[in-house]
């Protein structure tokens, strides 16, 4: 894995996790499949995956639920992400 220092903090590797489209139970995105999703964050962990970019809105507010339990003490870097609504200027 190739790692790129960020903010003079940490080594984040250069190749991230999307956490929008993890498994889902019957097909209904608000349900996670947590156990086919853990052994996949499992995988991307061995792989030396670092970086996972997560947000509220993905499967409908539960993608961020139990993924810092997964993660191994020290190894999770918030990230803080800005939403901005275009206003109707009428």
């Amino acid at each position: 894995m190739q790692y790129k220092k960020y903010r003079e903090i940490q080594n984040l590797s250069r190749l991230g996790m999307g956490l929008m489209r993890l498994p889902v139970l019957d097909g209904d995105y608000g349900r996670i499949d947590y156990e086919k999703a853990k052994a996949i964050i499992d995988r991307c962990m061995k792989g030396g995956i670092n970086y996972y970019d997560t947000a509220y809105i993905y499967h409908n507010g539960k993608s961020e639920g139990p993924f810092p339990e997964y993660l191994p003490a020290g190894s999770l870097f918030p990230a803080v992400y800005w939403v901005f609504h275009a206003q109707d200027p009428k």
